[in-house]
């Protein structure tokens, strides 16, 4: 499933570098993907442990996008995406006007706090629902604002129990894809929560049914599963760059594929690469960082064609030089700070615990501190410890 995702981003980092392969244009359904294994991992996970569970999907996505949203108003607020330009500027500068260079960050400092960017700023790190229109700074994070909806949504219906929120959720998200199919309430939060892709929590959810349901089968036939499942990842490509005309396929294809890779989990055939899965680990870090890669590529082709984006060199490097960025933040920021929230996690919930038996006991406690360790709110405490919730 790691894989899978390395995958799919990868996928998405060729889409925008905008190559044509056989004259199409995809992202592997690499968007498609994410989502219906995002669906299957909601119910997996759900499965007989229920806490915390919005405050761990809140530190997995809040704390990482909010981080890369910031660095991408600085990147290209100052100017780093257009380096062949402001380079031979600076270094002008530096050798006969050096204070130049302190007013020129000055003056695009005084420009970032334009209430134009304060709005765009405070809608991308609220995911608030636009529809695409316009999009967050970080573009990739309008499918964002659709994720944070399913947590929210899954997690509410998990009040109900952890067997009836799949269905539940479920009915909701075919409801408002439907509702929002009929055109008969226009408006952007429709648009954004009934969106065509929102479809795939649903398939996702369902892909874990059926991997349970064939479990059984897969462990008496490996070979044959193994066979079948391969040729769906085979077909994967195929659809795509050498179009097969088979209605529907951009709605089954996606969760075939995860299923297909499930159905091999389950047949004993695992990848053992450690880049590999490391690279499906880092493949959040990646579908975000590749979008101010991609930009600074494109300005710096004008004096370098190699780097020319829409070309196989250039998406090669792009590919590549995205990847291995990725792989640095995940290990050097991601996977620090998601262990780092965590831990916390766990020790404001000790500490929750401790509260509650002192309060049985009929101890003098802090009231107020058992409602901050509790419900959605948790997420944000170690957020506020570790210095990012004040961003």
């Amino acid at each position: 499933m790691q894989v899978l995702r390395a995958i799919a981003a990868l996928g998405v980092v060729i889409y925008h570098t905008d190559i044509r392969i056989n004259g199409v244009h995809s992202e592997l359904m690499g968007v498609s993907i994410f989502f219906v294994i995002s669906g299957f991992i909601m119910v997996h996970i759900t499965r007989g442990e229920t806490e915390d569970f919005l405050a761990k999907r809140l530190i997995r996505i809040v704390p990482i996008y909010w981080i890369f949203t910031l660095g991408a108003v600085a990147w290209f607020g100052f100017g780093f995406a257009n380096l062949p330009r402001v380079v031979p500027l600076w270094f002008h500068w530096l050798l006969t006007k050096p204070w130049y260079i302190a007013a020129w960050f000055g003056a695009r400092a005084w420009s970032l706090c334009s209430k134009d960017t304060a709005v765009a700023l405070a809608r991308s790190l609220s995911f608030w629902p636009n529809a695409q229109d316009p999009l967050p700074i970080l573009g990739v994070g309008w499918t964002l604002n659709i994720e944070m909806f399913f947590y929210v949504l899954f997690a509410l219906c998990l009040r109900a129990g952890e067997r009836l929120a799949p269905p539940v959720s479920a009915a909701i998200l075919v409801g408002l894809f439907f509702l929002n199919a009929s055109g008969a309430y226009p408006n952007q939060v429709l648009a954004t929560y009934g969106h065509d892709y929102v479809i795939f929590f649903v398939l996702g959810m369902v892909c874990y049914y059926a991997w349970q349901f064939l479990m059984p089968t897969i462990e008496r036939h490996r070979l044959t599963a193994t066979v079948l499942a391969c040729c769906v990842l085979a077909l994967w490509p195929l659809a795509i760059f050498i179009p097969i005309p088979l209605a529907g396929i951009r709605y089954y294809l996606p969760p075939a594929v995860v299923l297909s890779a499930l159905v091999l989990h389950s047949a004993g055939r695992r990848i053992d690469s450690r880049l590999l899965i490391d690279l499906g680990g880092a493949s959040f870090a990646l579908y975000l960082i590749h979008i101010p890669v991609l930009e600074s590529l494109r300005t710096s082709s004008a004096i370098f064609p190699i780097l020319k984006l829409a070309t196989p060199t250039g998406a090669l490097i792009a590919a590549c030089l995205s990847s291995s960025l990725a792989m640095i933040a995940y290990y050097r920021l991601e996977l620090p700070l998601l262990r780092s929230l965590h831990s916390r996690l766990k020790s404001a919930n000790r500490t929750g615990r401790r509260i509650h038996t002192n309060r049985n006991l009929g101890h003098s406690v802090r009231p107020i501190a058992a409602d901050i360790l509790k419900g959605p709110a948790l997420a944000f405490v170690p957020l506020q410890r570790a210095g990012i919730y004040s961003i």
